[in-house]
């Protein structure tokens, strides 16, 4: 997020620099490096390739954050959305973190980004991070022509056929499947409730979704349809606000995954060892929604979390600000609204079309 929140204030050249930096830093601790086909080089005048970049180390990447001129974030600040845009849109829980994740998670280099954390939380924005469920401008978000999860009486089916099939999956897996994750087949990298569940982001200040700008693994979709919802004011709402919450409610509602996600979640976070997600039809019981919160998203999403002495899990598949709905407790309100994207300096922006 640093290199996208100096982008407005700090000047083209600075901006460039920066970028240039991390480039060439992060390559060296790319783990597919040694596959690369095409050597690290920086673009020569009128099209010439010039030499390649040369290394950049971890101490001169913290000097440049330093320098940078941090601007001023007011509520509802673009800069802060196009920046956590640009971080959901880099996730990646199937494979190794990539080389500027790698050089991110460098002490030094962390260090010198907790400035950066320090004046976000520091400013009118930091509000927009911390924001819990409200029930006022609730949006469901289907892209490219798919359909609103209807609630008319579904949710709990879903949750119940989920259930059942993720504890057959496990079990078969976990007789068919390798201990060492090396050996295992990929398989499903999310933790979220099952498709078909309804999901609602707040609406953002130009009236578009949240998760319009911050779906992970998102398939370049141009068009979708917005739904407001209505629901009652008494709902029981779960607050994932950070990795301790959602280790309770895994510790709460616990559900094997272990041999599912052994492979994924091993080369995501370097773990190895049982995992565990939230049984979200146990979980149905007690609450009717799940809210993650945006600080919860940046402070747990992609990290092994420990629920208990021998397991862990992560978050995984999740929009920051996303309400998960347990419940069948709530409404779909008035028309649909279609939006569109549009590529605007290379961010994919998005408008309300038609009436």
């Amino acid at each position: 997020m640093a290199s996208d929140l100096d982008e407005r204030e700090s000047g083209a050249g600075a901006r460039e620099g920066l970028f240039a930096l991390i480039h060439a830093a992060s390559h060296a601790l790319e783990p597919e490096r040694g596959r690369a086909s095409v050597p690290l080089a920086s673009e020569g005048s009128r099209g010439r390739a010039a030499a390649p970049i040369a290394p950049v180390s971890t101490e001169e990447i913290a000097a440049a954050i330093d320098r940078l001129e941090l601007p001023r974030l007011e509520a509802g600040a673009a800069a802060l959305r196009e920046a956590l845009a640009s971080a959901v849109r880099a996730a990646r829980y199937w494979q190794w973190p990539d080389g500027t994740d790698a050089l991110a998670a460098t002490p030094i280099v962390r260090d010198a980004l907790a400035r950066i954390s320090r004046h976000v939380a520091g400013s009118p924005a930091a509000e927009y991070l911390t924001a819990e469920f409200s029930s006022r401008s609730q949006v469901s978000t289907a892209f490219d022509g798919a359909e609103h999860p209807a609630p008319l009486g579904a949710t709990s089916r879903v949750l119940a056929d989920w259930h059942r099939d993720t504890v057959r999956s496990e079990g078969e897996a976990s007789l068919a499947y390798p201990a060492d994750p090396a050996d295992c087949p990929g398989g499903e990298w999310w933790s979220t409730p099952p498709f078909g569940v309804p999901m609602s982001t707040p609406r953002e200040p130009d009236g578009s979704s949240a998760a319009l700008w911050f779906t992970e693994d998102e398939f370049g979709w141009e068009r979708a349809q917005l739904q407001p919802l209505g629901s009652p004011a008494e709902l029981r709402v779960f607050e994932i606000d950070g990795p301790e919450a959602w280790a309770e409610l895994c510790r709460r509602f616990p559900l094997d995954v272990s041999a599912l996600v052994r492979r994924d979640w091993f080369e995501t976070t370097g773990r190895p060892g049982d995992w565990v997600v939230p049984d979200w039809h146990a979980a149905s019981n007690h609450f009717d929604a799940i809210h993650l919160t945006v600080l919860g998203y940046l402070s747990a999403a992609g990290s092994a979390i420990p629920v208990d002495a021998g397991r862990a899990s992560v978050i995984a598949g999740w929009t920051p600000g996303g309400t998960s709905w347990l419940t069948d407790r709530f409404r779909y309100l008035g028309e649909p609204e279609t939006w569109a994207r549009e590529d605007t300096a290379g961010i994919g922006a998005w408008r309300r079309v038609g009436s």
